[in-house]
């Protein structure tokens, strides 16, 4: 019964997705199938709505930054903090090499941000923005920033995956970022001379005066803007958390807008809540827009009832069935290829990175002797999986906030390479330790 409501939920979904319906009508409908199907299993209504909000509970600390994220953008594009970083990239960056210095640049802020959705928000939202102007095909711009935001999002020392998976596993989070380290070496220059391929059979252009032209009209542009990008990058070095790293950025974005900028304060909070807009029919007006609070609601439903499943999952404990199936596959096709496929189904049936992470340790933890092997193994699949699939919402944050269709997904090659390159690599390696797996 459990395969059938997954088979049913994929068709809603890819129904969903053809004709362009919002995926939380097709996730609203599968949660009640699985309510309906826990009552059969003999668990009381009122269990059922405590297993959804017990769930859903899970995602509130998630929303915060949701919500966060949204003001982000929404100031950073009114104070100007965003069309200065176009303005620059116009400027400065060698169009030859654009899909290059995207990857890089984005690689390097979620490093030091520690988060894939605060990278896509920031940095990623300027390069689709810089893409649009230049001419540039944006889903491999947005490939190319997806690639560069779950680099970090795997490996930074504050990234909430990492420590995720480091807590798992009873590992130790600086060994297990060596191991990922040395692992992303060759997927990680491959992926530059893809990107490097692409972007010389890219026809870019930055000599844009007109472009440039028209932000020196809608804004004063100055050095000072970008004051709230660096308050980010340097206080996530000092490991300060991401949450009160953007609200400070939140706070300087918003002087700027009243003191650089000359808005009124009634402006700046509407441009914070609603997103930013100009009214004009020029070209600044039709690629510097979006952000704000409201853009994110929508994905934040559709976490909260991704958690709701995940609250439901645990407390019934209806897919305990597939451990002795995983056991099985593991003793043919051996334990990393198994973890590969098995992330692959987590991550499909999770809807978000961290239920992908914590059912691939559940269902394959038994089949490890090495727990650092384990942990590298979860980081080279499920950390990179997730944002493959498109109803996972580690595909539907990056994909919303930067306003591109699943196109964008062939161009994310890192995302493909690394699991792909060490499941074809397949050597023992020391990876720190050999303790047993009995402790966790």
């Amino acid at each position: 019964m459990v395969y059938l409501i997954f088979l049913t939920l994929f068709i809603l979904i890819f129904i969903s997705m053809f004709f362009n319906i919002s995926i939380i009508f097709p996730l609203f409908i599968g949660l009640l199938f699985f309510c309906l199907y826990s009552f059969k299993m003999g668990f009381s209504v009122k269990n059922i709505l405590n297993m959804i909000l017990n769930g859903g509970k899970k995602s509130f600390i998630v929303l915060k930054i949701f919500i966060l994220i949204g003001a982000v953008m929404g100031v950073w594009l009114s104070s100007g903090v965003v069309p200065y970083i176009v303005y620059l990239g116009i400027r400065f960056m060698n169009p030859k090499l654009f899909l290059v210095y995207t990857f890089l640049i984005s690689s390097i802020a979620s490093c030091l941000i520690g988060s894939a959705f605060g990278t896509v928000g920031t940095i990623g939202v300027s390069f689709i923005i810089l893409a649009k102007g230049a001419g540039v095909n944006t889903s491999l711009a947005a490939g190319a920033v997806l690639s560069g935001a779950f680099f970090g999002d795997r490996c930074s020392p504050m990234s909430s995956s990492a420590n995720l998976v480091a807590n798992l596993t009873d590992t130790k989070l600086y060994i297990n970022i060596k191991n990922m380290i040395k692992s992303s070496i060759v997927p990680t220059f491959l992926t530059i001379i893809i990107y490097l391929v692409l972007s010389l059979n890219l026809n870019v252009t930055f000599k844009n005066e007109r472009l440039i032209n028209e932000l020196k009209s809608q804004f004063i542009l100055t050095p000072y803007l970008l004051i709230p990008a660096a308050l980010i990058v340097v206080l996530s070095f000092f490991k300060v958390d991401v949450k009160k790293s953007m609200t400070l950025s939140i706070i300087s974005s918003i002087l700027l807008d009243l003191f650089v900028q000359n808005r009124s304060l009634a402006e700046t909070l509407k441009y914070m809540i609603v997103g930013f807009k100009i009214d004009n029919n020029n070209l600044v007006a039709q690629i510097i827009k979006g952000g704000g609070i409201i853009s994110m609601l929508k994905i934040s439903v559709i976490v909260f009832l991704s958690s709701a499943y995940s609250g439901i999952f645990e407390e019934t404990k209806m897919l305990q069935k597939l451990e002795g199936d995983i056991k099985s596959l593991s003793q043919k096709i051996g334990d990393t290829s198994t973890t590969l496929l098995v992330s692959i189904l987590a991550s499909m049936i999770g809807f978000t990175q961290v239920l992908a992470v914590i059912l691939t340790f559940q269902f394959v933890k038994g089949i490890y002797k090495d727990k650092y092997k384990l942990a590298l193994d979860i980081e080279n699949s499920a950390i990179v999986i997730a944002p493959l699939i498109p109803w996972n919402i580690a595909y539907a944050v990056p994909a919303g906030i930067m306003g591109i269709n699943d196109i964008f997904l062939l161009f994310a090659v890192y995302l493909y390479i690394l699991p792909i390159y060490n499941l074809l690599k397949k050597k023992e390696v020391n990876y720190g330790s050999k303790q047993s797996l009995s402790r966790i």
